[in-house]
């Protein structure tokens, strides 16, 4: 085999870059609205400053909770939990994307292609070290774990359940809301890339550069059970990169179509959301992954 066709076979998960001994340096607490919220922040040697916030019950009940992990957009990890509360009794978890806040777009993005490079490979090893740590804590449930991808989330989750899988990390339920597969696609599809001769480019880099995160190399390999939200109406997502990912999401699977366009976007983006949340945590508690919240 030449080493051309070695490399291209090779599989990007030895790419990624794994957890060397993640340790607390940081840990604030603070209850509000019946919740108790912890932010951790967890370093390690190989990638880097890991930060997330914990909402659990308050108090917390002496019983397991369920984790369930959030990747929503570019905020904050306790801005994301703030779209999914109530919580019940469940351990909610927002992840702190390290990637910066507006995320730089057109020529900007390209001349910060090899920080941001750095930064997106680390996310999977990041989520990773993270869940390692919430399976020790004496309020989880190791055997309830879900993970909720939404837009930009959906797209890194297939990869940060593969690294958890590699860690010894077994991640039952999987929710990939708005998603598609194929880097160089998902860029070219997003129309609030400006201008619009530059998508292509950055598609091409995105799949030059990103390849260790496509969706299309984790999905096959992946276990547990699946839910795909999508949008009648995506601008931001084509319909060839949503399908597929639906193609190559194991099975069991739940496929639903909620009304209109992308999450996030829109004048009615606070119904979508709902309706997005409402479904999930439907079909999450049908699925015995988590604890219904009570009215």
């Amino acid at each position: 085999m030449s080493l051309r066709l070695r490399r291209a076979s090779r599989d990007p998960l030895g790419s990624l870059p794994r957890e060397m001994a993640a340790a607390p340096i940081g840990r604030r607490h603070e209850a509000r609205a019946g919740r108790f919220f912890q932010h951790v922040t967890l370093s390690d040697e190989r990638l880097g400053l890991i930060g997330f916030t914990v909402s659990l019950p308050d108090p917390v009940p002496i019983t397991r909770l369920p984790l369930v992990v959030v990747l929503g957009g570019l905020h904050t990890g306790e801005t994301n939990l703030h779209h999914v509360d109530p919580g019940g009794d469940n351990a909610l978890i927002g992840y702190d994307w390290p990637l910066p806040t507006p995320f730089p777009k057109g020529l900007g993005a390209l001349t910060q292609i090899p920080s941001l490079r750095r930064q997106a490979l680390s996310v999977p090893g990041q989520v990773g070290a993270m869940l390692r740590w919430l399976t020790t804590q004496p309020w989880s449930d190791s055997q309830r774990i879900s993970v909720v991808g939404f837009s930009l989330g959906a797209i890194a989750t297939p990869a940060v359940n593969r690294v958890a899988q590699r860690e010894g990390v077994a991640i039952g339920w999987t929710v990939l809301a708005y998603g598609g597969v194929g880097l160089a696609a998902l860029v070219e599809g997003d129309r609030r890339i400006r201008p619009p001769w530059i998508r292509p480019l950055l598609g091409a880099g995105a799949t030059l550069l990103l390849r260790p995160l496509e969706p299309a190399e984790h999905l096959p390999h992946l276990a547990g059970h699946f839910l795909i939200i999508g949008a009648t109406r995506d601008t931001i997502v084509e319909r060839r990169t949503s399908a597929r990912l639906e193609e190559l999401t194991p099975e069991p699977k739940t496929v639903i179509y909620t009304a209109g366009d992308h999450i996030g976007t829109g004048r009615d983006r606070q119904v979508l959301l709902e309706e997005a949340i409402a479904a999930t945590r439907q079909w999450l508690v049908a699925e015995g992954a988590v604890n219904p919240v009570e009215p």
